[in-house]
């Protein structure tokens, strides 16, 4: 047999018209065609779509694999000619190229368009799972997912590229939250909190971090979402400013099951720093635990009155300390001892 080019001459068949025609072979696909003897001199003979027709398809493409995808198929459309038919390994999308277009082609948003987003469904980064895919949905040209915070369950809109490369966690919701008053007040008195319990330089950790008393809440936003609603409500009655965090039991740290949400009265007489006091004026000698109230009743600066019972001052618009007690007394007693006009206990 004799090779030309690609191809084997592998036998005489017959004659027809004065031309002998022979059976020939291409050596790499096996493909068989025959041909006369002048169009085996006169035609290339090599191994390729024209020659080979659909063998050469099948030996050089079907179930070759470029990059994540496989060429499983082919078809032949009569005004189009020969189209791949290629196969994503990960997500199973079908798309027909031509042989020119053929590369190594990668799982990925451009080759693979919807399969491709599809795939993230359900997958879980940082805190966040994703729910949905948006598409492009501004000029960045970044494709869009929908995510679902898997504690509190509230939901963003974030690029493919930010969920993988910044994955989501779950204090960033507070991003989402509407900076009304309330959660302005919300996000200020818990720094508050974490200053007073973590940092040894805040002027009131030792009645707070030095005692052991911890800021269960990692996030703001859980705060927000245990006292929002309870913050406003109080706050209609009593006011924003005069609406604070307290805790119960002034011995246990900051945690859903140890605050409420109580005005400045309820809180100042809730601590380990709270005394009693007698104030005196004239004849007037009278008996509180909350210095707040005492000035309201007396039209004094409820802040004045706090500093004579701390020593800063000796006087305030004529009242003067003359006793001051911790919060383990006997009032009654005291009230006879002392000679209390008035007992103004809150």
């Amino acid at each position: 047999m004799k090779l030309i080019q690609d191809y084997l001459v592998k036998s005489f068949e017959y004659t027809k018209n004065n031309s002998n025609y022979y059976k020939v072979k291409c050596s790499i696909c096996g493909y068989e065609k025959i041909i006369n003897k002048s169009n085996i001199k006169k035609q290339n003979m090599n191994h390729s779509a024209l020659n080979c027709k659909n063998k050469y398809y099948i030996h050089d493409y079907v179930n070759k694999i470029f990059g994540d995808y496989i060429c499983i198929d082919f078809e032949h459309q009569d005004k189009n000619g020969y189209f791949l038919i290629m196969k994503c390994k990960t997500c199973g999308r079908i798309k027909k190229i031509r042989e020119s277009q053929i590369k190594e082609m990668n799982h990925s948003g451009m080759e693979c368009r919807d399969e491709y987003y599809n795939s993230f469904i359900n997958q879980m980064y940082g805190d966040v799972k994703i729910i949905k895919h948006l598409g492009i949905i501004n000029k960045t040209n970044y494709s869009y997912f929908e995510v679902e915070c898997l504690k509190c369950h509230r939901h963003a809109k974030l690029s493919l590229s930010s969920i993988i490369n910044t994955p989501w966690t779950h204090d960033k919701c507070w991003q989402l939250v509407k900076k009304d008053k309330y959660a302005k007040a919300i996000e200020r008195r818990f720094y508050n909190m974490k200053q007073r319990c973590e940092n040894e330089n805040n002027t009131n950790y030792n009645h707070y971090g030095k005692r052991n008393v911890k800021l269960r809440y990692e996030c703001v936003v859980d705060l927000y979402d245990d006292f929002y609603n309870e913050l406003v409500c109080f706050s209609n009655k009593h006011g924003l400013r005069n609406s604070t965090f307290d805790r119960i039991n002034v011995d246990g740290d900051y945690c859903k099951d140890n605050l409420r949400i109580a005005n400045q009265n309820t809180q100042s007489t809730n601590t380990t720093r709270m005394k009693y006091f007698i104030a005196e004026k004239g004849n007037i000698r009278v008996l509180s635990n909350s210095a707040m109230e005492f000035g309201r009743q007396f039209n004094v600066n409820g802040r004045s009155v706090g500093n004579c019972i701390r020593g800063k001052s000796k006087t305030c618009n004529g009242w003067r300390i003359i006793k001051i007690y911790d919060k383990n007394i006997k009032i009654d007693n005291i009230v006879k001892q002392e000679s209390v006009t008035t007992k103004l206990i809150v």
